[in-house]
């Protein structure tokens, strides 16, 4: 019996030893591995992309990351490098938001289930609350534009579950800035902007901007008319005390907007296949708006 034994115990004795063998091997190939090759990353980072800021929430002077809400901000850059001409277009870019825009000039806004409208201007509130006239406002005449997603009722009584939308105006400065843009897009869409800024004194500055935009459609007989003007004034009245003045007025005229959506199925089931340029609105109709 005890030959057996021995002979069991010798094998497990080599199958111990070499198994600590591969795994002294093992370690050895892990502490001898060449260095890996450095990898170097370069980046640029975008100031005019972000900001750092925002005061349509709290107005206590927090950071974003510091506000315990959910904040976007559509910084003037991105306006410009986008395209984003009006409210409309900087909605449909911000997160959480949903533009549903019926017809031609009728616009709702959503956010978290609910319809937004809680509209401001430099943090007030607008005693328009229709989509329909907040879409179209030209972002010509904004540094940027703020979107608080969920109830803000510290700075808006009850509040409003979907989000409130900030329209910060141009502020005047007090280096001389003069700019000129001019586009043509598609459907003879052309546009023209002018903005200038300078100071009028030591403690004043003013500020003008002018945009006008006319545009066809492909819908048969639909055309828009946009102008805007734009007045900023800025004085220092006392080291503590600064007086702002801001005068906008916006003419948008449209000529031959539809009004309700057209039908894909006449009576008898079959489809209607309009052509995509089909339009029902009359010559005559209107749908003018100043605001």
């Amino acid at each position: 019996m005890s030959a057996p034994q021995f002979l069991r115990l010798s094998k497990l004795a080599v199958f111990t030893s070499l198994a600590l063998g591969g795994v002294a091997h093992a370690t050895e190939e892990n502490n001898n591995n060449d260095p890996l090759e450095k990898i170097a990353v370069y980046g640029q980072h975008h100031k005019n992309y972000i900001t750092e800021d925002a005061q349509s929430a709290t107005k206590l002077g927090l950071t974003i990351k510091e506000t315990p809400q959910s904040i976007s901000v559509i910084s003037r850059a991105l306006m410009d490098d986008f395209s984003l001409d009006d409210i409309n277009a900087v909605l449909e870019t911000t997160p959480g938001v949903t533009v549903e825009q019926i017809e031609t000039d009728r616009t709702y806004f959503k956010a978290r289930g609910f319809e937004i409208t809680n509209f401001q201007v430099n943090g007030m509130g607008t005693p328009q609350d229709n989509g329909s006239i907040q879409g179209t406002l030209d972002t010509s005449i904004f540094e940027s534009v703020e979107v608080v997603r969920g109830a803000n009722g510290l700075m808006t009584g009850a509040g409003n579950p979907s989000a409130t939308v900030n329209m910060v105006l141009k502020k005047p400065t007090y280096q001389t800035k003069v700019s000129a843009s001019a586009s043509y897009g598609s459907w003879n869409n052309k546009r023209l902007e002018l903005d200038a800024a300078t100071a009028l004194t030591e403690n004043q500055a003013v500020r003008v901007a002018f945009t006008k935009q006319k545009t066809d459609s492909y819908l048969d007989r639909y055309e828009q008319d946009k102008t805007i003007y734009y007045l900023a004034y800025e004085g220092q009245l006392t080291d503590s005390t600064t007086l702002s003045v801001n005068y906008v007025n916006q003419q948008k005229d449209a000529d031959s907007p539809l009004w309700g959506a057209l039908p894909l199925y006449y009576s008898d089931g079959s489809a209607t296949n309009f052509d995509v340029s089909t339009s029902t609105a009359s010559d005559w109709s209107y749908w003018n708006n100043s605001t």
